[in-house]
């Protein structure tokens, strides 16, 4: 897919068939919330306020409170504007419960729900200054993400999230903060328990995206329907301060960080050239030349138990970096504990956001500060701080112009 730029005249969430390599239609009306360009055989669709279903034909306009399904051996390919594709496999049940009007909506939340079955989600921010959120619902658990590809399979109350590229976000009814979930793992998640994960190689999500379904993989690597013995991580809402690694505790398996360029690589190939080639990634991982040594370094000292929001934690180590000359940022928090500055991003990525733990050295003190960067210019800094005390409860932010 090519062209991840903001369309001039599009719908915010435009969703479409579209074959690999092929840009979706732009015949589609500009007040359209979904457009479907292409569809395979075996699925329906259900339009809001309708009670009997229609074949899934080409060009349709999708809007909120649609519904579309596949049967056995079907299979629904959806283009999202220029920012991203949804692949649905056999067997599912899609909700469409919101999409934006158009680029002009005051509200640009896309939200799915899959009542059942699978889908496969590349996603890529047009900037972070847009606010452009994702949401995907399974079961109890509300999934937001940032750029990246990710799977999900719901099936008798039983959720699966892989994440290939990103994080992930998952919030239950009642939590007052979201726990973070990073990439190269798959997760079960648990209503009231602890999430189980394991970690899985780039090359290992090839078979799920040609498959369009989880559970082969699942299987392969402890997670499946059965209760099957697993490495556990809890999904803990505030992170733990780091201490010594508990003997009792099982570990959970890093992903094998001598991969990373060849997940970016296949992230890359699976949805094109960035919209913004000059954005800072919100989670940098290095990868190192050698392989990690099985002795623990200083800085990626264990947790007491380990969680994934303490892997989070551990892939967001971010290197001191100034603001892109040129670009201005906002500044919500500069705190002295790297845990501290964890939390209050754990709360913005809850609500929608994706900031960013930037360290930095002033008069021999080390500060960590959340903050948003890329911003075009003042006026959309002051407009971002604005939204995050109304929708977060953030007050206090401030304004960083270039070069600072």
């Amino acid at each position: 897919m090519t062209g991840w730029g903001i369309p001039a005249v599009c719908a915010a969430a435009c969703l479409a068939f579209a074959a690999t390599g092929r840009v979706a239609a732009a015949e589609a009306p500009a007040s359209s919330g979904l457009i479907i360009t292409r569809q395979a055989l075996h699925a329906e669709r259900l339009a809001a306020g309708e009670a009997t279903r229609g074949p899934l034909a080409t060009d349709v306009a999708i809007q909120s409170q649609d519904r579309l399904l596949t049967l056995s051996g079907g299979r629904v390919d959806l283009a999202i504007s220029r920012h991203g594709f949804i692949a649905l496999g056999d067997d599912t049940d899609l909700r469409v419960e919101r999409v934006p009007f158009s680029t002009f909506d005051v509200d640009l939340r896309t939200q799915l729900r899959v009542a059942r079955g699978h889908l496969r989600l590349v996603w890529k921010y047009p900037d972070f200054g847009a606010r452009w959120p994702m949401v995907i619902d399974a079961g109890p658990f509300r999934i937001s993400v940032t750029s990246g590809e990710y799977f999900v399979e719901h099936r008798d109350q039983r959720t699966l999230l892989c994440v290939a590229e990103g994080e992930a976000a998952i919030s239950t009814p009642g939590q007052a903060e979201a726990a973070v979930f990073t990439a190269s793992a798959c997760y079960r998640l648990i209503s009231g328990a602890p999430a189980q994960v394991a970690a899985v190689a780039p090359e290992g999500f090839v078979a799920a995206r040609a498959a369009r379904a989880l559970l082969p993989l699942a299987m392969q690597i402890g997670l499946a329907w059965a209760e099957t013995p697993s490495v556990t991580a809890t999904a803990a809402m505030t992170p733990d301060a780091p201490g010594a690694p508990d003997p009792s505790a099982a570990p959970t398996p890093a992903p094998p960080r001598s991969l990373a360029e060849a997940r970016d690589q296949a992230l890359r190939e699976a949805v094109g050239p960035a919209g913004r080639p000059d954005a800072t990634p919100a989670t940098p991982r290095p990868s190192p030349p050698s392989p990690p040594s099985p002795s623990p370094s200083p800085r990626a000292a264990a947790p007491a138990r380990p969680t994934p929001t303490a892997v989070a934690e551990a892939a967001a180590a971010p290197s001191p970096a100034s603001v892109p000359r040129g670009r201005w940022a906002l500044n919500v928090a500069s705190l002295n504990r790297r845990d501290a500055a964890v939390e209050v991003r754990q709360r913005l990525l809850g609500a929608g956001f994706s900031p960013e733990i930037v360290e930095a050295s002033v008069d021999g003190r080390r500060w960590f500060r959340v903050q948003f960067r890329g911003l075009a210019d003042a006026a959309a800094a002051r407009a971002l701080a604005r939204r995050l005390e109304q929708e977060a409860g953030i007050s206090g932010a401030w304004v960083i112009p270039p070069g600072r």
